[in-house]
C-alpha cells in the first residue's frame, strides 16, 4: 500500500481471466472441499494471504484491530493453558482464533483481487451466491442420480463420523455437511433478497435458485431451515418500513411472494413423493415435515431440546467459573456439549468468554453500519446457531460472512482515505 492509502495495482492485470478464476477462489474458501488430491482451500487461502501482504492491504487490519487481534489470541491461549492444567491437552480454541485471523487476511487478499479484476461489492455477492447455488445443484444431482453421488464422493476425503457416500445426508463438494453446511441456506437467502431488493438479481433467477437451494437443504440438515424464518421476518420488517414511505414499493415483493408460495405448493407434493420413494416416508418428516405442524412439530423434532441440553453444560464450580477448563471440543470431556457458547464458557470461563464475543463483534462492527439490510440477518442467524454448535466465527457460513464484512471494512477504509485527501 502506498503512502496515500491507495492499494498497489499492477499494470496489465488480466481482468477477464481474473473474473473467471474468482468463483474458484470463493468456492475453495467457503465450501472448502477435502479432495483426494489435496485441499484447494489451503492453497487459495495461502495465495490470497500473500496477495494481502504484497499489496499492503494487511496493514488495514493490523493498524485498526491489533488490540482486538491480540485480545482474542490471548483468550484462546488462556484456553489452551487451562486445557493442559486440567489434563485435556488440546489447542482447539487458540487454533480456531488463528483460523479466524487467516480467514480475515485471506478476505483482505480477496478484496485486493476483486479490485484488480474490477469486481464490485455486489459482484462479489453474486459470486458467493453462485457458489452456494452451485454446491446445492451438485447435491440435487446426487439425490436424483445416485451414481453421480458415488462419482463425487470418490474424489473427496471422509469427514467427521459420517459416511457421506451413504444414507440420506449429503454434502455435495463441501468438506462436511449437517448443520454447518445448512447454515449457508439463510446466508444465501439474505444475499439473494438483498440483491433482489436493489435490482441486481432478477425474479426468475431468484425463484429458480431458491428452489434449488431449498431442495438441497432438505437433505443437508435441518438447522438452516429452522433459522431461515429469521431472514424472511427481517426482510418483511424492512419492506413494511418501505411501504409506509411508498406503498407502491411493496407491490413487487407481494407479487413475488404470492408466486413463490403458489409454486411451492404445486411442487411440494411431487417433492414429498420423490423423497419418500428415494428414501422413506419417515425421512420427509425428519427433514422438513415437522415444520408444517408448527410449534408442536418443532418441539417433537428435538433440535430445540438438544440446544437447551447443550447450553446447560457450563462451569458451575470455582475457580472454573472464572478460569474455564480449556475444553473447546475435539477431545474427551464429560459432560459433552456441541454448543459454541457452552464450549466457550468451558474453555475460558464466563468473563473471558463474554469478552471474546464482544471483541469479535467489535472487530466487524464497522461493516454493520453500511449494509445492515444484508449482514444483520446473517449475523443474527449465526448468533442463534452458536447455541447449537460453534458457527459464529468458523464453518462455511462464517467464512462467507467474513468475506462480506472484510470487503465492506476495506471499502470503508479507502473511502475515508480518499475523503481525507480531498479535504486536504
Amino acid at each position: 500500500m502506498s503512502s496515500d492509502g491507495q492499494l498497489f495495482v499492477g499494470q496489465g492485470f488480466p481482468k477477464f481471466i481474473g473474473r473467471i478464476i474468482l468463483p474458484l477462489f470463493v468456492f475453495s474458501v467457503v465450501i472448502n472441499p477435502y479432495t483426494i488430491w489435496g485441499n484447494p482451500g489451503y492453497l487459495v487461502s495461502f495465495f490470497l494471504i500473500v496477495f494481502s501482504i504484497l499489496s499492503g492491504a494487511y496493514r488495514v487490519g493490523l493498524e485498526k484491530n491489533v488490540g482486538v487481534f491480540s485480545l482474542l489470541l490471548a483468550i484462546g491461549a488462556w484456553g489452551a493453558i487451562q486445557s493442559f492444567v486440567h489434563g485435556i491437552f488440546q489447542v482447539n480454541h487458540i487454533w480456531s482464533v488463528i483460523s479466524l485471523f487467516f480467514t480475515f487476511f485471506c478476505a483482505q487478499g480477496l478484496y485486493v483481487y476483486c479490485k484488480k479484476c474490477a469486481v464490485s461489492f455486489h459482484g462479489l455477492l453474486l459470486v458467493i451466491y453462485s457458489v452456494i447455488v452451485f454446491n446445492s445443484f451438485v447435491i440435487s444431482l446426487e439425490v436424483v442420480f445416485p451414481d453421480f453421488r458415488d462419482l463425487v464422493e470418490s474424489g473427496l476425503l471422509p469427514s467427521g463420523n459420517r459416511d457421506w457416500s451413504e444414507g440420506p445426508r449429503y454434502r455435495g463438494l463441501a468438506s462436511g455437511g449437517g448443520a454447518t453446511l445448512s447454515l449457508l441456506t439463510p446466508v444465501a437467502f439474505s444475499i439473494s433478497l438483498y440483491l433482489l431488493s436493489i435490482g441486481r438479481l432478477g425474479v426468475v433467477a431468484f425463484s429458480v435458485t431458491s428452489i434449488i437451494i431449498l431442495f438441497a437443504t432438505s437433505v443437508i440438515g435441518r438447522t438452516g431451515l429452522l433459522l431461515l424464518p429469521i431472514v424472511f421476518l427481517f426482510y418483511v420488517f424492512q419492506f413494511s418500513n418501505r411501504f409506509i414511505v411508498s406503498p407502491k414499493s411493496l407491490f413487487k415483493p407481494v407479487v413475488l411472494s404470492a408466486f413463490l408460495i403458489m409454486t411451492g405448493l404445486l411442487l411440494f407434493e411431487y417433492l414429498v413423493i420423490f423423497l419418500s420413494d428415494r428414501f422413506d416416508s419417515g425421512f420427509v418428516d425428519y427433514a422438513f415435515g415437522f415444520l408444517f405442524e408448527g410449534p408442536p412439530g418443532i418441539k417433537r423434532e428435538g433440535t430445540v431440546g438438544v440446544i437447551v441440553e447443550y447450553l446447560s453444560v457450563v462451569p458451575t464450580k470455582l475457580p472454573e467459573v472464572l478460569t474455564g477448563y480449556g475444553f473447546y471440543g475435539g477431545s474427551e470431556f464429560s459432560p459433552w456439549t456441541d454448543s459454541g457458547y457452552s464450549r466457550m464458557w468451558l474453555s475460558v470461563g464466563f468473563v473471558l468468554g463474554a469478552v471474546f464475543y464482544l471483541g469479535l463483534i467489535f472487530l466487524f462492527f464497522e461493516a454493520f453500519r453500511s449494509k445492515k439490510m444484508l449482514v444483520v440477518p446473517i449475523a443474527i442467524v449465526l448468533l442463534v446457531a452458536e447455541a447449537k454448535e460453534p458457527a459464529l466465527f468458523s464453518g462455511n457460513a462464517a467464512r462467507a460472512l467474513v468475506l462480506i464484512l472484510v470487503f465492506l471494512i476495506m471499502d470503508s477504509h479507502f473511502y475515508e482515505a480518499k475523503c481525507s485527501r480531498t479535504q486536504v
